[in-house]
């Protein structure tokens, strides 16, 4: 993990520093301008595209599920990235990434089951 922030402090996208609960645990904080620019970059490449690649919809599934993106786009945005969603669900060629995104879920609620569970 250290030699991932290193390399991102190296390129200019994250700053290094100290946290955690005791503050001793060294931790890669994104840059905030690089940051706002990737996620201008994402959502210029999803809201924009009629159809998605595999890779559009993976990284949007996995965004979608854990709520990472729900901050960065407005209430519009938000609303038009769902009815392509469902359209793109109910596309017949998409089954491969239907079934991807029924193991997503299923795997969140496993996890989620795990951590209620062990709480």
């Amino acid at each position: 993990m250290a030699d991932i922030g290193e390399a991102l402090i190296a390129d200019g996208f994250a700053v290094k520093g100290s946290g955690g609960i005791f503050g001793k645990k060294e931790v890669y904080t994104p840059v905030r301008e690089y940051k706002e620019s990737l996620i201008a970059a994402v959502k210029a490449e999803i809201m924009q595209k009629e159809e998605w690649s595999v890779h559009d919809t993976s990284l949007v599934c996995i965004l979608q599920r854990t709520d990472s993106f729900k901050q960065y786009i407005s209430k519009y945005e938000n609303k038009m990235l769902k009815a392509k969603w469902k359209a793109m669900k109910k596309d017949p060629k998409n089954k491969e990434v239907r079934d991807m995104m029924n193991y997503v879920d299923d795997t969140v609620a496993v996890m989620t089951a795990c951590i209620i569970t062990i709480s």
